[in-house]
Formats: structure tokens, sequence, C-alpha cells
């Protein structure tokens, strides 16, 4: 019921946000991507053999995460100017702070 309501909930918003206006669908299909991307690797976390059997006996498993990857930068590279300004501002911010405390 979770993965339906929340992965696919947040699927079908962005689908619907897409339709609506391009750039809003693009933040809330990037949104949509990472939960989708999460989901996957806390399945792989959760099971009890390694990353790379995994990926031998769930394949699509893998296929999943490769299309949430592939949405994820599609999104970018639609998501509106300024928005992809802000998350460039704030890693900038992020490297600056690591810089300060010696990382």
């Amino acid at each position: 019921m979770l993965l339906g309501i929340v992965v696919g909930g947040s699927a079908l918003l962005a689908m619907g946000a897409m339709i609506k206006s391009a750039s809003v669908g693009a933040v809330i299909s990037l949104a949509a991507e990472v939960i989708m991307m999460g989901w996957i690797v806390d399945e792989w976390i959760l099971l009890p053999t390694n990353l790379f059997t995994n990926f031998a006996k769930n394949w699509a498993q893998a296929e999943y995460f490769l299309v949430g990857l592939a949405m994820v930068v599609l999104a970018v590279r639609v998501a509106p100017s300024d928005w992809r300004g802000m998350l460039h501002a704030a890693h900038l911010a992020e490297l600056v702070q690591l810089r300060r405390h010696g990382h």
C-alpha cells in the first residue's frame, strides 16, 4: 500500500503537473523520481543478499533505478533556469561550508 500511495502517487502527481506546466512538472517529477530511486535503494538494503546478486536476480530493480536516474536528468534539464541556479548556489554554499570546516 505504501508503494502504491507514495511512489505511485508521486508519479501520478508529477504527470498531472507536467500536463499543466512543464517547469512545475519538472520539479515535481524530480521529486517523484528521487522517491522511486530511494525505494529501490531501500529494497537493495533490506534484501539479505549483496548488491550484485540483487542485480542479477532482480534485474527489474536495476532497470527502474536507471529509468529513475534518466528521468531525474531530464527533469533537471527541463526545470526553470532560476531553479537550476538555486541548486547551483546551494551546492556552492555546501562547498564553502566544507572548506571552512577543513573537509
